[in-house]
C-alpha cells in the first residue's frame, strides 16, 4: 500500500465513525498534510474535539488539550515555571512537557474565550514552530493545532493576528434529519485499524512539497482572487499563499503529480473571515 492509499484509507474508516462530517475530517487531514491550522466553528456536541483526537491516534501523534477561559493561566497551557531553576540559577525556565510547545497535534477548545494575551503569545509556536522559554528558542513538533468556538471573534478582541493563521475553516452543525439521528444512536467509537507513523507523514510532505503548479492553476488563483475582491473580500497575502500548498495536498491526495485547478475548491474554507462571507466566497470559488 502506497502513502497516499494510507491516509486515504484512515480517512475513510473515520468518515465510518462520524456522521456527516466528510468535509471536516478532510479539512483536518489537509491540515496535517500542509501543517497549517484548522478553525471549526459551531455548538458543543458536535465531535470537533473527538474528530482531532481520532486523527492524532490514527497517526500516533503527541496530543495536547487545552479548553480556554478567561482565567486561564499562561502555565495551563506552555507549562508552569520551573522553580528549582529560578531559585538556582534565577532562570525564568518554562516547564514544557505534557504542553503545547511539546505537542504535535493540538486542540484549543472555546479557543476565543482565551485572553488575548496568552493566544497571541502562541503565534510564534504555530507560526515558526519555536517557543521563546526564557530567551531560548526551543523548537516545536506542532504540525497542526485546531481551534474549536462557538462564536468567530469580535474586531475588539484584538485577535486578527491569530484568528489569520487559523488557515482552514469550518462551520460544523448538528445533524438536521431523522435518519442520520438514528444512526447516530448506534455508532461505535471512532476506531482506525490502519495507523500511519512518522514516516508515512515524512514521505507524504517529501511529495507534496515537491509538486509544483500548473498554469491553469495559476490563473484560477488569479480568477478567483479577482472576483474576491469585487466582492469586497480581501483575504491576507500569507492566507493566499498558503492556499497554494493546501492545494498541492488536495491534488496529492487526488493522486495528481501537480497542481491541478480541480484543487481550488478547498479555498471555499479558507478564503472567508467572517461567517456571512461564506456564501459569497463559495460562490466565487466554484
Amino acid at each position: 500500500m502506497g502513502t497516499r492509499e494510507k491516509f486515504l484509507l484512515v480517512e475513510q474508516e473515520l468518515n465510518r465513525s462520524f456522521i456527516n462530517r466528510e468535509e471536516e475530517l478532510r479539512g483536518l487531514l489537509l491540515g496535517l498534510l500542509s501543517k497549517q491550522h484548522v478553525l471549526f466553528l459551531g455548538p458543543p456536541g458536535t465531535a470537533k474535539t473527538l474528530m482531532v483526537q481520532a486523527w492524532a491516534q490514527a497517526c500516533g501523534l503527541k496530543f495536547f488539550r487545552r479548553l480556554m477561559h478567561s482565567d486561564l493561566a499562561m502555565d495551563e497551557v506552555v507549562g508552569a515555571v520551573d522553580i528549582m531553576a529560578y531559585q538556582q540559577d534565577k532562570v525564568y525556565k518554562r516547564y514544557t512537557k505534557g504542553k503545547l510547545p511539546e505537542a504535535e497535534l493540538a486542540v484549543l477548545d472555546e479557543v476565543y474565550k482565551g485572553r488575548p494575551g496568552i493566544l497571541n503569545a502562541l503565534l510564534s509556536i504555530m507560526e515558526e514552530r519555536v517557543f521563546d522559554n526564557d530567551g531560548l528558542e526551543q523548537e516545536c513538533p506542532l504540525i497542526s493545532l485546531v481551534g474549536c468556538s462557538n462564536e468567530a471573534p469580535g474586531e475588539e478582541d484584538n485577535l486578527d493576528a491569530f484568528h489569520d493563521r487559523l488557515l482552514l475553516r469550518y462551520v460544523v452543525g448538528y445533524l438536521d434529519n431523522q435518519a442520520d439521528l438514528i444512526r447516530l444512536l448506534d455508532l461505535p467509537p471512532p476506531r482506525v485499524s490502519n495507523q500511519i507513523n512518522r514516516t508515512d507523514l515524512e514521505t507524504a510532505w517529501a511529495e507534496i512539497w515537491s509538486m509544483r503548479r500548473s498554469p491553469d492553476t495559476a490563473r484560477a488563483i488569479a480568477v478567483m482572487w479577482e472576483g474576491l475582491r469585487a466582492e469586497d473580500i480581501q483575504p491576507s497575502d500569507r492566507r493566499t499563499r498558503q492556499l497554494d500548498r493546501v492545494m498541492a495536498c488536495e491534488s496529492w491526495l487526488r493522486g495528481c503529480t501537480q497542481i491541478e485547478p480541480e484543487s481550488l475548491e478547498i479555498a471555499q474554507h479558507i478564503m472567508w473571515s467572517k461567517v456571512e462571507q461564506m456564501k459569497i466566497v463559495k460562490r466565487v470559488v466554484l
